[in-house]
């Protein structure tokens, strides 16, 4: 039975009972007779009229599968399974174009909540940084008004006032001078800006082996020194091994310190910041504050000398005290040993704190130590390359990026500056032998000639040919500065070593020591030189 068909019989059905409603409830009429006849009748015809239509009427459909393809036909069977393969093809394709959306739109969601809180953080940041500048200038305000009062008998009365006054009589001005107070000093519990507590070294450092005239260089603080706070801010471009110690120390103590690589120290206005290569303060009890460097003996661009003793010493001086410990490595150490450099600043923190752990590093080896180099030192690794041979690397130009660091103390360091007590050195007092008596005769000495130590001879242009000059530096491995103009008129101070005579040129007419090779610290490439083009040049060694 059809759906159609349960749905007629249902419709005759409700119309008879409507119908014997009707008659029967409302009316009154009530016949049992015809009651059971009519409901006899409707499900009779109900039943019989769509069995008659299903057996009569209705065609029957054979449900069973029937090949719709020949198998002795496969031209028919491949264009069937064609039409199937663009069908299923199609689907999936469908599929994915209706997919597409979808997640677009997922993306596009999150990328609006990621926007949105982005906003919301800055707009929190701003809010703070107003909160703080109007609370400096409240504070300035306030400074301001303090020196332009004073307190009388308990009652504030400003300058003005107080010039009208003192002009009234000379008796008041003369008692409120006998029961002014003085002015006192703010203190930091009503400078929020300036409140907070000032950190000193709040352990003993006296097991600390300190070094000065070879790398490692360790410097220790004095204790209860104050410690100088730092700010997030660096101008100096970074050295080459700097970043590979600086993951180092991060793996094997972030767990115990804070490892910062972008710290500053201000000085004041018109001098440069000091500026650690890395910093590590520890996060326990004990205030901790670590200057971590990498010297190296000559710039790798610019070629100039640096770090040379004792040119860090009043650096180093300043860090101390002010409780920074100070750790300086050579470069050559840090590219050859850099595990042991790690093991020697493990036993520094071992030494002021007995809890801490040394851990593996303690399988390491003493860290071999370098002495410190001078400025002809220097000079001398500088002509040879020095730092190229050992760490395998040709240093190419570049322009360093200059940003503009507000170098003036505030409120805070200049307090910390206040408590500062240089002790880094003691000045030693030679002891005087005392004066002669009066009555003890007075010897007379013959006056000796200063001795003039001899004057050294410049080998230049100016005292000799330039032809002999070059002949005298390949001969003797020298290095010279000149200047020099090239093929395009370009005229530049260039440094050249490695000097020897060329055969390039001789094919073209050329004699042999009219040109020379040698390598150029200007370019860090090997290149020719025309003798005749050398307006002047001088031996450097």
């Amino acid at each position: 039975m059809t759906n159609k068909n349960r749905v007629i019989s249902i419709i005759v059905i409700c119309y008879t009972l409507i119908f014997v409603n009707y008659v029967f409830v409302f009316k009154g009429e009530y016949n049992s007779e015809i009651i059971f006849k009519i409901v006899f009748l409707v499900c009779a015809a109900s039943i019989t009229i769509p069995s008659i239509y299903l057996l009569f009427f209705k065609k029957e459909v054979d449900n069973t599968p029937k090949p719709s393809i020949e198998k002795d036909d496969p031209i028919k069977v491949l264009e069937k399974a064609t039409n199937v393969f663009t069908t299923v093809k199609s689907n999936k394709s469908a599929a994915k174009a209706t997919a597409r959306p979808f997640k677009q739109t997922y993306k596009s969601r999150i990328e609006q909540r990621n926007k949105r809180q982005e906003a919301a953080r800055i707009l929190k940041e701003e809010k703070e940084l107003d909160r703080l500048i109007a609370l400096e200038e409240k504070q300035k305000k306030t400074a301001k008004e303090s020196k332009n009062t004073r307190v009388v008998k308990g009652v504030k009365i400003s300058k003005t006032k107080e010039a009208s006054t003192k002009s009234t009589t000379k008796t008041a001005r003369v008692k409120a001078k006998k029961t002014t107070v003085p002015k006192k000093t703010e203190t930091p519990k009503n400078n929020p800006i300036a409140a907070s507590i000032k950190k000193r070294v709040n352990f003993s450092t006296y097991n600390v082996i300190t070094s000065i005239t070879q790398y490692p260089i360790i410097r220790k603080p004095i204790q209860n020194s104050i410690i100088r706070s730092f700010r997030l801010e660096r101008n100096n471009r970074k050295g080459f091994k700097e970043e590979e110690f600086y993951d180092a120390i991060k793996r094997r103590f972030s767990k115990n310190f804070e490892i910062i690589d972008n710290a500053m120290l201000a000085i004041g206005t018109g001098t440069n910041p000091y500026e650690p290569d890395i910093v590590m303060v520890s996060k326990g009890e004990k205030n901790i504050y670590i200057d971590i460097e990498i010297d190296e003996p000559y710039a790798g661009v610019t070629r100039k000398l640096t770090h040379c003793y004792p040119e860090d010493v009043n650096r180093d001086n300043y860090f101390v005290d002010r409780g920074w410990f100070v750790i300086r490595f050579s470069e050559y150490q840090i590219h050859h040993q850099i595990k042991e450099c790690l093991f020697q600043i493990a036993k520094v923190v071992s030494a002021i704190d007995a809890n801490y752990n040394v851990g593996r590093l303690s399988a390491y080896k003493s860290l071999i130590k370098e002495p410190n180099w001078d400025t002809s030192k220097a000079r001398f690794w500088e002509s040879i390359n020095y730092r190229e041979s050992y760490l395998n690397h040709v240093f190419k130009p570049y322009k360093e990026p200059k940003n503009i660091i507000d170098t003036a103390l505030t409120r805070e360091e200049k307090s910390e500056e206040r408590l500062v007590k240089p002790q880094a050195y003691i000045p030693i007092v030679k002891k005087t032998k005392p004066k002669a008596s009066i009555e003890k005769k007075i010897e007379v000495k013959p006056i000796r000639r200063p001795v003039v130590a001899p004057v050294k001879k410049v080998l230049d242009s100016n005292n000799s040919s330039v032809a002999k000059l070059i002949e005298m530096a390949v001969n003797k491995n020298y290095a010279i500065e000149m200047t020099y103009t090239n093929w395009g008129e370009e005229t530049s101070t260039r440094k050249i070593s490695q000097l020897k005579y060329t055969k390039e040129f001789m094919n073209k007419g050329y004699a042999y020591k009219d040109h020379f090779a040698g390598f150029c610290h200007n370019r860090l490439e090997e290149r020719s030189f025309k003798v005749s083009r050398i307006e002047y040049m001088k031996i450097l060694n």
